[in-house]
C-alpha cells in the first residue's frame, strides 16, 4: 500500500528560499501552554 502523503511532501525547501518566503515576518506566537486556544476549540483534532 503506497502512503497517503509522499516523504517529499515532508521535505523542506531550501534556505533561501524559506528566507526569501518568511523575510517578512518579523514576530513568531508559539502557544507553548496551550493558552491561545480553548479546550473546546477542538484544535487538537484537528493537528492530531
Amino acid at each position: 500500500m503506497a502512503p497517503l502523503i509522499t516523504p517529499a511532501a515532508f521535505r523542506l525547501p531550501p534556505d533561501a528560499e524559506l528566507r526569501v518566503r518568511f523575510g517578512h515576518v518579523t514576530t513568531r506566537v508559539f502557544d507553548l501552554d496551550n493558552t491561545l486556544y480553548p479546550p473546546d476549540s477542538g484544535i487538537w483534532r484537528k493537528i492530531d
